[in-house]
């Protein structure tokens, strides 16, 4: 009988240290995908601060005065670039909250006032939530030209291109 009950004693305890290793196992396996989230977010928004601090050196180019014709080309190369880096910074923002880090961010408003809001919340108020959705539904590519909203030009048009924009 004491034999019997010692075997029981023994599965059991063995029983359970199996199951809180598994649950602590568990446990860890989250712990560590959060962190492993934690430090991928920390890097994508360092990319963007990176990204945020070109485009304000960029602009402080383009703000300075135009002293000729080829200054003006130069701007407008800038000008492209600080376009370019815009779409990279909401695609990473973006990225962000299709991983479910809806972080709080700290902004500056136009008042110059700080701020802190959460990322959906920004932006929702920017604008971009659906932005990228909603353009390639409009956009038609024709050689060099880009058709937003717009129909094919024929000969038999009307000359009424009110609802074309050509870029």
């Amino acid at each position: 009988m004491l034999f019997i009950s010692f075997i029981f004693g023994f599965l059991v305890g063995t029983l359970c240290w199996f199951a809180v290793t598994y649950f602590a196992g568990k446990r860890l396996e989250s712990f560590i995908n959060k962190i492993e989230m934690i430090a991928s977010a920390q890097k994508r928004m360092s990319k963007v601060k990176e990204i945020t601090m070109k485009q304000l050196n960029l602009l402080a180019q383009v703000e300075a005065p135009q002293k000729n014709s080829l200054d003006g080309k130069y701007k407008n190369i800038l000008i492209s670039e600080i376009q370019s880096l815009e779409e990279e910074k909401i695609e990473i923002l973006r990225s962000l909250i299709k991983d479910n880090l809806d972080l709080k961010i700290v902004i500056l408003d136009e008042h110059n006032q700080v701020k802190t809001m959460k990322l959906s919340e920004y932006m929702n108020l920017m604008g971009l939530s659906n932005l990228k959705d909603q353009a390639q539904n409009n956009l038609k590519s024709i050689r060099k030209f880009t058709i937003h909203e717009g129909k094919k030009l024929d000969d038999d048009d009307d000359g009424d291109n009110s609802n074309k924009t050509f870029h």
